[in-house]
């Protein structure tokens, strides 16, 4: 009769030594069974807690969000900046300064000057800065903030 030999794992080295030592291999022990999480309760039904979600502005992966109004801002080159503060009831545009690189994009129209703007609104916020030279200022036109002719905005692109 023959004898069924014992499967072993590893090497012969490490069964010989196992052997000797008298080290025995445990068997895996199974992950017990872990209690499920209780899921917080939500309250009464139509009784939600306001969320605070609604109330920011949309942020983007570097998290720059910028009050629509602000004189001066600090971006890099071709980061996305949403801006908060846009009237909800309406839109704004960001226009281009005669005799100045106009810095976002997507340009959304021209004047008739042929002046670049991009017009926003509360949902629609966001714009990517594309310029063609880091470390400069770059002034811009705002519509919804003290009128058509307000030209006191201004991004830095620093890297």
């Amino acid at each position: 009769m023959k004898k069924k030999k014992k499967k072993s794992s590893g090497s012969p080295k490490k069964a010989a030594k196992r052997a000797a030592t008298g080290n025995v291999r445990k068997a895996a022990k199974r992950p017990s069974a872990k209690p499920k999480k209780a899921k917080p309760s939500a309250g009464k039904k139509g009784k939600k807690a306001p969320s605070l979600a609604t109330k920011k502005a949309k942020r983007t992966a570097n998290g720059n969000s910028q009050p629509i109004c602000v004189e001066n801002f600090s971006a890099s080159n071709r980061s996305q900046v949403c801006f908060t503060g846009i009237p909800s009831n309406g839109s704004c545009d960001l226009f281009q300064l005669a005799g100045d690189i106009f810095p976002f994009q997507p340009v959304t129209g021209t004047n008739l000057q042929g002046l670049d703007f991009t017009t926003l609104t509360p949902t629609n916020n966001c714009v990517t800065i594309v310029v063609p030279a880091i470390n400069q200022t770059y002034p811009y036109g705002v519509t919804c903030c003290g009128g058509a002719d307000n030209p006191g905005h201004s991004v830095t692109v620093n890297s």
